[in-house]
């Protein structure tokens, strides 16, 4: 559900020595781990498949958190924005009741 509030900056890519930077979406991100950990799993190294889980674990819970946090601040923009639109309509109809 939240995999996809934020995007996570890469930077280059050492085996391509390019100094280009990638942008890439937690959900992909994710994806492609997911990816490794299945690799792991079929080649029974069961302490790299159990890290590379952890880690899927954490961004995901991370990703949450921070999606948390965004929906608050914009919640409280947008209340600050509709106190504010309705001041202005009771200042023009003269009462806040109006409003």
């Amino acid at each position: 559900m939240g995999w996809i509030a934020n995007p996570l900056f890469v930077g280059s890519n050492p085996t391509h020595h390019s100094n280009k930077k990638v942008i890439m979406k937690i959900r992909d991100l994710v994806k492609r781990l997911e990816d490794i950990e299945t690799s792991l799993e079929k080649k029974e190294d069961k302490e790299n498949y159990q890290a590379v889980g952890n880690l899927i674990d954490e961004i995901i819970e991370f990703d949450i958190k921070a999606e948390e946090k965004i929906r608050k601040e914009i919640k409280k923009f947008i209340d600050k924005e509709l106190e504010h639109r309705l001041v202005e309509e009771a200042m023009c109809s003269g009462s806040i009741a109006q409003a």
